[in-house]
């Protein structure tokens, strides 16, 4: 190839460059939908609590597999949810996953008094901070809750299994 063609060849590529970048988006996500979006998509989700505001960041760039965090106040605790856009030539739709596993705390008490045997009957149980009503945690984390009958007391501690905030009782 002579000099004058690889000169042709070299401004061809820029000027194709220059294109592909002056069509690129500048479009962002509007934070305020993908708020409101991600309160209606987990109603009912979360252990019949109290959903609040929910809080996204406005600078994401629309884009496909875009990805970016936003909070949701669920009773007394900001849960973080891992965000991923996706067809967004068409009508674009958030897919909303919680960065860690919600775990309501009443569910875990009632799932430790379901667990206990017929001795303890009447038992009382606490687990997290009493007063708190949820618990955010990863896998492998353990939530420890009191057990009381009478006069006596003991600790039974569950382990977070996955995000979706199943627990088991560790031994």
């Amino acid at each position: 190839m002579n000099m004058k063609r690889s000169i042709v060849a070299v401004v061809g590529i820029v000027v194709a460059l220059a294109f592909v970048a002056g069509c690129s988006s500048d479009k962002t996500v509007s934070a305020s939908d993908a708020e409101a979006k991600l309160i209606s998509t987990q109603k009912g989700k979360v252990g019949g609590l109290k959903l609040g505001k929910a809080s996204c960041p406005d600078d994401v760039k629309v884009k496909e597999g875009a990805k970016f965090t936003c909070t949701l106040s669920i009773g007394d605790a900001e849960a973080p949810y891992d965000v991923t856009l996706k067809n967004v030539d068409k009508d674009a739709k958030y897919n909303f996953k919680p960065a860690k596993a919600i775990i309501p705390l009443a569910k875990a008490n009632e799932f430790v008094s379901q667990n206990l045997n017929e001795s303890a009957d009447g038992a009382t149980v606490v687990c997290g901070k009493s007063g708190v009503q949820i618990q955010l945690a990863d896998p492998g984390d353990i939530i420890s809750c009191k057990v009381t009958l009478g006069s006596d007391s003991a600790t039974v501690k569950l382990k977070v299994k996955d995000i979706e905030g199943n627990v088991s009782v560790v031994q």
